[in-house]
């Protein structure tokens, strides 16, 4: 057979039978193949094993689904002249505007001196851009979007909006609804904070304790001995200066040693001051250099020794903030013993924020003790990352500790791996610092100077998180604006989920705490923050095709679009709610004056059975049948009692409210308000809008921030209520009147009939950790 016949230059191609120079065979054994590769095989499996693998949150996708789809979205490229002469002349118009990217990407040309203006490309770099949008101009100068230091990092991997004067992130792309949660609760998240603004107050310790309680601060947080040490940042409520008026949350930090501050040099009396010595020394006059001609003691009035302090505020407030502040100083200043103090605003300075259960780990992997420069915070840092490498242990709460990193460190991007060879610390060190924190770690070159010659300075403010350590436990990182990028990049490689300003919101709606300024509607910045999603709710509603809008005059919902507070409040001509916000002690101890309050109480949601609040969702009194079908046999958490008996109501704790049974026995349906119909409006052809329909049960309250709560397992948020009716149903359920306790109210969504009960709790003002 032809095919039993083989060619006679055919030979067995083997490794001892090579070909150098010639053609290769047309046939290759797979057995001497393999057997040849298997020592090289057997090396890249052994390698891959020992290969760590690459975090889900760090992989990207190779290629896109759709690659050869985007050249037909370009747009058609027109050679007409006068397109060409119409983007030269914007070109020339944008170069003409001061402060932008397009006058600092401009050179000017060889021999001419002219400016010449380059292409979209080159002012559009991201040097060119974080320099044209620099963070660090003052909030009150000029009316541009500011970016922060992230943002060319934030602009690729994460939606961006226009917040508060800045360009911020809000949501991360990659990152879900769960998926965000279960970060937050078992991993550790990363937030950018440089938005908040930084105000520095100067003087005496007096002056600045003066303007302090001027403005709602209360005298003895302020001078307590953790928080007068720099040891310890605390949280307080600004207000107004004189007034009980909300202005905003604001962190507070004192600087741990006198500072030395350099004043304004004073203009010169007379010319003669002015002109420089000169010497005749014939044809020609050589001009001297000046003769300081003042006294030593003046020349030493030039500096001024005193007391700082740090105050962040939310950017959205930090105009209302600083213009009170700067009128307490005025009036600490005229005192007849009072100084001259001066209050003003620090740019330059950088924010970052870990939160999670694993913050600490994550940063000891990213800022470990062997890259900080010898001293004592840095020996205390050594054993607080080898206590909380093993176990859960936490510094106490708003606990400073400065530490100086070489400044190499910044340049590498790969951290060190996981802690789990780290072992905790043998000796008792750990059993020291957490019953009093040193007084010696706080102090660094931040408090006199941004820069980073000498190395980078760090303060490490740490979050204890109470019972939502979870999520409000971390650390606050406070570093020169210039190296956020680069110990951004760290914690990213170091695991961290990074995420945006909506999505911090979300996750504090889901703990039920309040955030500024969205919980905040009795603040002027809460209140234009409200103006705005209004707006945007109603620009929503106006769509076509009008089928779609939901009729709310037929679902007899009140603020649809605008949360109206003066529906609740007495008088009609206030602006703004008056919410009485009191500390944990005064709802422990004196419950019945909070209920006596004239305004409204901030309250925290939580559905007692199906149902969940979202923002703008209506809160309405429960009548008195209503209050006895809840107290009716059969109604109640069972065990221990049979089927129909009735079982009394248990006090219930603070952290979860007590059962309301089977939800189909309280269920209420608002009825259909038919005169509101579009139809017959438009027959009877009415000009004049008709008196509003009220619901079956009375309007007391409104949610601001809510959602479902994968923590509680249930719909939460947060809200405000009016003060008197919470004290009437806590007499009529013939609860303790002088303890807390949650109280039931009926919860109806802006597009819903039905009514779904809900448990709400009066919340201190101190929740929050910013």
């Amino acid at each position: 057979m032809a095919s039993a016949s083989k060619p006679a230059t055919y030979k067995r191609y083997t490794a001892r039978n090579t070909y150098q120079g010639a053609v290769p065979p047309a046939a290759v054994l797979i057995e001497d193949f393999v057997a040849e590769r298997a020592h090289d095989a057997g090396k890249l499996v052994e390698s891959l094993d020992h290969a760590d693998t690459v975090p889900r949150h760090l992989r990207r996708r190779a290629r896109s689904w759709r690659p050869f789809g985007l050249l037909r979205c370009r747009a058609p490229v027109m050679a007409d002249a006068r397109v060409v002469r119409r983007k030269r002349n914007r070109y020339r118009s944008i170069a003409t505007t001061s402060n932008s990217a397009a006058v600092l990407a401009a050179e000017e040309e060889p021999g001419t001196g002219n400016i010449r203006v380059r292409v979209r490309k080159h002012w559009r770099r991201p040097a060119i851009l974080l320099r044209a949008h620099a963070s660090g101009v003052p909030p009150l100068a000029g009316t541009s979007q500011k970016y922060l230091q992230t943002h060319i990092w934030h602009a690729k991997r994460a939606r961006m909006e226009n917040l508060w004067n800045h360009r911020l992130a809000t949501h991360n792309c990659g990152l879900g609804v769960r998926v965000l949660y279960r970060a937050m609760s078992r991993h550790c998240c990363m937030h950018d904070r440089s938005y908040m603004q930084l105000i520095e107050i100067f003087g005496s310790e007096d002056s600045i304790v003066q303007i302090l309680s001027r403005c709602g601060v209360q005298k003895r947080l302020a001078l307590s001995a953790s928080a007068r040490s720099g040891s310890r940042r605390f949280r307080s409520m600004l207000y107004a200066c004189n007034t009980d008026q909300l202005v905003a949350p604001v962190l507070m930090l004192w600087c741990p040693s006198l500072c030395t501050k350099r004043q304004v040099a004073k203009e010169s009396s007379s010319e003669e001051e002015m002109l420089p010595f000169v010497v005749d020394v014939g044809k020609e006059t050589a001009p001297q250099p000046d003769i300081n001609m003042s006294n030593d003691e003046d020349s030493k009035q030039d500096q001024v020794e005193g007391w700082k302090m740090w105050v962040w505020v939310h950017p959205s407030a930090v105009d209302e903030a600083l213009s009170n502040l700067t009128l307490a100083a005025q009036q600490a200043a005229s005192t007849p013993s009072g100084s001259k103090p001066s209050v003003t605003a620090m740019p330059g300075l950088g924010f970052l924020e870990l939160s999670g259960p694993k913050a600490l780990e994550v940063l000891a992997r990213v800022v470990p003790p062997e890259v900080c420069r010898d001293s004592a915070a840095t020996r205390l840092w050594r054993q607080v990352s080898s206590a909380c490498g093993g176990a859960r242990v936490v510094p106490p709460h708003g606990a400073v500790l400065a530490i100086q990193l070489e400044e190499s460190v910044l340049n590498q991007c790969k951290t060190a791996g996981l802690a789990a060879g780290r072992q905790p610390n043998q000796g008792d060190h750990g059993s020291e610092w957490l019953a009093r924190w040193p007084d010696q770690v706080q102090q660094c070159h931040l408090w006199d100077t941004f820069s980073m010659q000498d190395g980078l300075d760090v303060l490490l403010v740490f979050r204890g998180g109470g019972k939502i350590a979870d999520c409000a436990a971390g650390v606050d990182m406070i570093l020169p604006a210039g190296a956020c990028h680069k110990l951004w990049l760290r914690c990213y490689f170091a695991g961290c989920r990074a995420i945006g300003v909506r999505d911090r919101h979300s996750l504090l709606s889901d703990a039920a705490l309040p955030e500024f300024p969205f919980d905040f509607p009795d603040t002027q910045a809460g209140q234009k923050q409200s103006a705005q999603e209004g707006s945007e709710s109603r620009a929503r509603f106006q769509r076509r095709p009008p089928a779609k809008r939901p009729n709310f005059d037929l679902l007899g919902i009140h603020s649809p679009h605008l949360l109206d507070w003066r529906i609740l409040a007495a008088e009609d001509d206030q602006q703004r709610p008056k919410v009485c916000r009191t500390s944990q002690l005064v709802l422990l101890s004196q419950p019945r004056r909070c209920f006596s309050h004239p305004g409204l109480l901030p309250v925290t949601v939580r559905s007692a059975a199906r149902g969940m609040p979202r923002g703008k969702c209506h809160l309405y009194r429960p009548s008195v049948e209503d209050l006895n079908r809840l107290n009716a046999p059969g109604l109640g958490n069972p065990g221990g009692h049979g089927r129909g008996e009735s079982r009394p109501m248990r006090l219930p704790s603070r952290d979860q409210p007590p059962a309301l049974g089977p939800p189909e026995v309280l269920r209420l349906e608002e009825p259909r308000h038919t005169s509101y119909r579009l139809r017959r409006r438009r027959a009877e052809e009415v000009e004049t809008r008709k008196a509003e329909v009220a619901a079956i049960r009375p309007l007391v309250g409104f949610v601001t921030s809510g959602s479902f709560s994968y923590r509680h397992g249930c719909g939460a948020g947060v809200g405000a209520v009016v003060a008197g009716v919470l004290g009437d149903l806590v007499q009529q359920s013939g609860g303790a009147g002088d303890v807390p306790r949650w109280i039931w109210l009926w919860a109806r969504n802006t597009t819903s009939l039905v009514y779904f009960p809900v448990w709400v709790q009066c919340l201190p003002d101190d929740q929050g950790f910013g």
